[in-house]
This record gives C-alpha cells, structure tokens and sequence, in this order.
C-alpha cells in the first residue's frame, strides 16, 4: 500500500493471493468455517481504511510493489482474534492492507 499526496491510499492487485500469504490448504479450509475470521479481516480492513482517513498514514510505502515476500499464516496465528491480531502486528505497517485483502481473496476463492 501507499499513500499518495493527496492523502489517497493506493494498493497493488497481486495477481495472485499466494505471492502474499501462504497458508496451507487444510488450514485455508478450515479457516473459511470461521466465522469470526471472515469478520476479522474486515473489520482489519476497516480500521485501516479508518487511520488513512484521520491522516495516521502520511504520504510514504512503496509505489506499485507488493511486499518483499509472502507472509505465512500458521494454525496458531488464526486460534483467536488475538493471535491473529499479533499475526497482523508482525507485518510491516505499509504492507499490511495488502495481506488483509489478499487474506480476503483466499477466504473468498472457491
């Protein structure tokens, strides 16, 4: 992600999820049964969107890159709201809305 001067967050449509996060088939399965996971990406994406607005965000990230490497979801991060949260916490702050919206792609993916 990142922020233009305008104060207008930008990110980059990774072709695909998986050059973001990764995460094991059986896990992905069972994290699609979650419902608060589901609500837990949005409401991360939410908040972020949020801190852009109120200006937490100032004009900065990395223009039309996605971040450096995927970032690996384990079944001890999605135990709980509050792993997840830790989870989330370990990635760079102008990478994360580009984890929570390839997170949704995997979630939504049949």
């Amino acid at each position: 992600m990142w922020v233009d001067a305008q104060g207008v967050a930008h990110t980059v449509a990774a072709p695909e999820w998986r050059s973001v996060v990764q995460i094991e088939e059986k896990l992905l399965r069972c994290v699609r049964e979650l419902d608060w996971f589901t609500a837990w990406v949005e409401d991360r994406q939410e908040s972020l969107f949020e801190e852009i607005e109120a200006g937490l965000f100032s004009e900065g990230g990395v223009v039309g890159a996605l971040p450096p490497r995927s970032v690996v979801l384990t079944g001890g991060d999605a135990e709980s709201a509050e792993r997840a949260d830790a989870w989330l916490a370990q990635v760079g702050e102008w990478w994360r809305m580009d984890v929570l919206l390839a997170l949704e792609d995997a979630l939504d993916e049949d």
